[in-house]
């Protein structure tokens, strides 16, 4: 059995490699739009934004919503899944591949 704490350091890791690659080939300007989302979910957790800023109305669209790395791992840490957007004239593409075929 895997405990708690093991899965937190373990998704973190999953979290700072995925970092790492996405940063290596991105524009030197580019900040990326994570956010939190629920625990073991994948819709944005308003609780969680409004946490940070309640003039947001818990939207992740919000620009105090918006999570640098460091924050991110906070948020692991409390057990919050993590979202990332890519914004109106962003360079990211995301594509969504739930099935092998």
């Amino acid at each position: 059995m895997v405990s708690k704490d093991n899965n937190i350091i373990f998704r973190i890791k999953q979290f700072e490699k995925f970092y790492y690659f996405l940063m290596k080939e991105a524009p030197k300007d580019y900040i990326p739009w994570f956010f939190p989302c629920e625990p073991k979910g994948k819709n944005p957790s308003p609780k969680a934004i409004l946490k940070i800023n309640s003039q947001s109305k818990g939207s992740w669209h919000h620009d105090s919503a918006r999570l640098n790395k460091e924050q991110v791992i906070e948020h692991i840490k409390q057990g919050y899944n993590i979202g990332l957007s890519a914004k109106k004239g962003d360079p990211l593409i995301i594509v969504d591949i739930d099935e092998v075929e």
